[in-house]
């Protein structure tokens, strides 16, 4: 099972990206930021986790979310795996990167900044 949830609070403001035509796609791309406890100091510690939402749920989140508010989440792990070498058609091995991201699914409002 691949289940995300998450709570914590929006990062940046929200900027939606359509594609062309009526029924195009949208998608909006956000951080948000999760308490993850505190280091050997005593320091609090944050992940940035990296979100993309899709359709109805991206056009709600531009609607009603702002930076600072938070939010609880639950989406899907996406892992990708791609060669950023500058020219791939060289022989050579691959320069692997790996990016992470939630697809976001579901979101409440929990509080506002």
């Amino acid at each position: 099972m691949n289940t995300v949830n998450l709570y914590g609070r929006v990062c940046q403001d929200l900027e939606l990206t359509k594609g062309k035509g009526k029924d195009a796609w949208k998608y909006v791309r956000f951080n948000v930021a999760v308490a993850d406890g505190k280091d050997d100091d005593g320091e609090k510690r944050t992940q940035f986790i990296p979100c993309i939402a899709w359709n109805t749920t991206a056009q709600t989140l531009i609607d009603y979310v702002q930076k600072g508010d938070r939010i609880a989440l639950r989406g899907r792990l996406n892992i990708q795996k791609y060669d950023a070498s500058l020219d791939p058609s060289d022989d050579h091995d691959p320069d692997w990167r790996t990016s992470v991201q939630v697809v976001v699914e579901t979101f409440d409002f929990v509080e506002s900044a």
